[in-house]
């Protein structure tokens, strides 16, 4: 988009799901974006990229360890490196997963 000058890309449901079935599956974002002036059982839907998550705040170590004595920070609120600078769907069941099976020392 940057690199284009584009204000949005479009989100092109119409042309694989028939009107009864995208109204049935996307209710919400039907009656959402009738609106706002869009029908998505005829048109492409123009969508912008946004903050999804905001999340990461409690730095840790390797071990889910915080700054403060005790404290163990895992999931969406911590800053664990396990996934870089990504937020992707389910990362904090799977850092639940890794971080809870840890050994912890005392």
């Amino acid at each position: 988009m940057e690199t284009n000058g584009y204000s949005h890309v479009l989100l092109d449901i119409a042309s694989h799901m028939n009107a009864d079935a995208i109204r049935t599956r996307f209710p919400n974002i039907y009656s959402t974006c009738r609106k706002a002036g869009i029908d998505i059982t005829r048109e492409p839907i123009p969508v912008v990229p946004a903050a999804h998550y905001s999340c990461g705040g409690v730095w840790v170590d390797e071990w889910g360890r915080s700054s403060i004595g005790n404290l163990y920070a895992v999931g969406e609120v911590s800053c664990t490196g396990l996934h870089g600078a990504n937020r992707l769907a389910s990362t904090s069941l799977l850092e639940g997963l890794v971080w809870a099976t840890a050994p912890r020392s005392t």
